[in-house]
Order: structure tokens, then sequence, then C-alpha cells
């Protein structure tokens, strides 16, 4: 009989309590493959096995992807020096994306109380609990022209924006946020939003936008100047974000 077939035949409240069972376990099997992993590590297995590093024994040995080698990598290496990680590992309290936010800000001073803290959290909940740990300065914003690729649809996005922008009243000074004008370009698949806390109050905003976003965007500036002079990115989007919220909320 296929496990498929078993599946099947299950109760509701039998296919769930199972699915919470074999979540459990997997969690038991994951902290024990750390523990593994963290002595191969130790022990530089790796090279005996033909690999340059554990990195590489990770994806060439064991098929992790790059993002799994490294997260469980980083995660070993910190749970040899504090136990309690594979603890709350083990028990669910905190998942391994999580833990991998955390481990390069955890001591042995403070793993406790933060690993507390971020139990049961989202891993944008925990991005903000890091962000708390270990502030990050303003960054500088950006508003530049990706390279055009000759087999990108001719309305694919063509430019980048970013910004940090704090919780506080507009007339305060912002905080601006983004990629460093040298950074390389990413393929088009690879251009995605995202949105990270750099402090308790303020966050890095990051997107790619179309030509004719931009030169809206230029001309709202234009229009802004009144009331911000010297067209600051982070004050002109955090005005029409507040004009945009107050009107449909309305």
């Amino acid at each position: 009989m296929s496990s498929q077939i078993v599946v099947e035949s299950l109760s509701s409240s039998d296919l769930r309590n199972g699915t919470h069972e074999l979540v459990r376990r997997s969690h038991g099997v994951e902290a024990q493959l750390l523990v593994y992993l963290g002595e191969i590590e130790e022990r530089k297995l790796y090279l005996d096995w033909s690999f340059s590093s554990m990195f590489a024994y990770c994806l060439g040995e064991l098929g992790f992807s790059e993002d799994v080698a490294c997260n469980r990598i980083a995660i070993a290496r910190a749970a040899r020096s504090m136990p309690v990680i594979l603890d709350v590992l083990r028990s669910g309290k905190v998942h391994l994306a999580g833990l991998r936010s955390l481990a390069p800000h955890l001591t042995t001073e403070n793993q406790d109380r933060v690993l507390a803290e971020a139990a049961g959290k989202s891993k944008r909940e925990i991005e903000e609990l890091v962000a708390r740990l270990s502030p990050q300065p303003p960054v500088p914003t950006i508003v530049r022209k990706l390279p055009d690729r000759r087999n990108s649809a001719p309305e694919s996005a063509t430019l980048s924006f970013g910004i940090a922008d704090p919780v506080a009243p507009p007339d305060s000074p912002p905080a601006l946020a983004l990629v460093p004008p040298t950074a390389p370009a990413p393929r088009r698949d690879e251009r995605r939003a995202a949105i990270a806390p750099l402090s308790e109050e303020t966050f890095k905003f990051q997107f790619t936008a179309s030509r004719a976003c931009h030169e809206k965007f230029r001309q709202a500036q234009d229009l802004l100047r009144h009331r911000v002079p010297k067209g600051d990115v982070a004050s002109n989007v955090r005005s029409r974000v507040h004009g945009t919220s107050a009107r449909i909320g309305r």
C-alpha cells in the first residue's frame, strides 16, 4: 500500500496530528544534522573527502542549495559555542531562517534573552529584532539607470530607487538608503523589491522601476519643490505615502 493511499484514508484530525508529529521529528533531525555538520567542520573532514571547504562539501556531497548550505554551516558553527541554539531549533521555537539572522548577534550574555524574544516570530519580525540588537547607520539614496539588456522587454524595469524611511515627522531629517553606485547590476530576475530594517526606527527600501515611473517621480519632485526644496527622495516618497493613505482611509 502506497503512502499516498494511507494518507488519503486518514481523517482530518489524524492528518493534522500526523503533520504536527512529522514537523516535531523534523526539528529534531535538523538539530542533529547541525551537530554532525559542526563536528565535520571542526575536524576538517571535508579535506579528507576531497572537498576544498565545508561549503563545497555541503553542495557537492550533501546536495544542499547555496542558501541552505550557508544557513546550516553558520548555525552549526554558532551552536558549538552556544548549544542553546540547538534547543530552540529542536523545540521549534525559532526557525532555521531566524536563527541564521540571529547567529552573528548572539553572545553568551544575551543568548537566552534574545532567543526567548525571537520565539514564535516570523522572519520579518526577527529581522527587526536584529536591527534593534545591531542598528545600522542610514545609507545614501541612490536613483540610477540600470544597464539595458538586449533580451529585455521594452517595458522592463531600468531604474533603481532606494530610501530608508524613519518613523518620524515629515520635517525631521530623513534617513536615506540604497545600493552603492558601484554595485553590479543584478540579473533581471534578481531585481526584487526589498524592505529591510536598519534600526528600530529606520528601514531601507529598494525596488526597480520603469522609465515611465521614473519620469513621473521626477515630475512629482518638481511639483513638491515648494515643500521639499532639495527634492529629497525620502521626503517626497513619505509625502506621497501619507497623502495616499489619508485619501484611502477616508
